[in-house]
């Protein structure tokens, strides 16, 4: 505990705060990674999908897989009061809403500062605090696959959310709006399999459910088991 604190306790990562087309957006650094990336939600949310190429779309492999949608070539990265032209690739399910790589650092001598905790720019003279721990979100605080695990589970959380809101709403519209929005999808198989098989209503919806919604399975289980009951 007293000659290593650090392994027991987590090492938080370095990020910096910056802003593309004016959204303020924090960046990872990370000099292991080859190329800058953006995620696609982050680059819809800076207006940065107009300027995808989309024919350097392809898959990164690495850790794992993930989808290169394209390339910004012209990109404008502002850190502290200096704009940064920068390229980088925008990555479908890109845990991260910018990750400064080593393409970017090289290309503007960056110098990364654990004394003073900030990233230089070597080109234009300009420092940047790193963020503190209690400047970041739960995702950014971890790595690897707790990271991972975290977005996992915010996005479990996100779709059981909107799944209460919709059923909420469907409580509030009454259950006639309700059977009519579920029973709209399906009445043409219900009609289709009843005058098929001359069954009613009920059956054939319970036949339609047992068979995953096969119209020829319903019927054939219909007409087996109609004709098993007479014999």
């Amino acid at each position: 505990m007293e000659n290593s604190p650090e392994l027991f306790g987590t090492v938080i990562m370095l990020y910096i705060s910056c802003s593309v087309n004016g959204i303020p957006v924090k960046a990872f650094v990370d000099s292991g990674a080859q190329m800058t990336i953006m995620s696609q939600a982050c680059a819809e949310r800076c207006n940065c999908m107009r300027l995808l190429d989309t024919r350097f779309s392809g898959m990164a492999v690495g850790v794992g897989k993930q989808r290169i949608l394209g390339r910004v070539h012209t990109g404008q990265i502002q850190i502290g009061d200096t704009f940064i032209p920068s390229s980088f690739s925008v990555m479908e399910d890109q845990p991260m809403d910018l990750l400064i790589g080593l393409d970017m650092l090289k290309r503007h001598q960056c110098v990364i500062d654990l004394a003073a905790n900030e990233l230089r720019i070597g080109s234009t003279g300009t420092t940047v605090k790193f963020l503190s721990e209690g400047e970041l979100d739960s995702r950014a605080r971890l790595a690897g696959p707790a990271a991972e695990q975290a977005q996992s589970e915010e996005m479990e959380i996100e779709k059981a959310l909107a799944a209460s809101k919709r059923e909420a709403e469907e409580e509030r519209a009454g259950p006639s709006s309700k059977r009519a929005d579920t029973g709209s999808s399906v009445s043409k198989e219900v009609q289709q399999v009843m005058s098929t098989a001359n069954c009613s209503q009920d059956v054939a919806e319970r036949a339609l459910r047992e068979t995953g919604g096969n119209l020829d399975s319903a019927v054939l289980k219909i007409l087996t088991t109609s004709f098993s009951k007479k014999k």
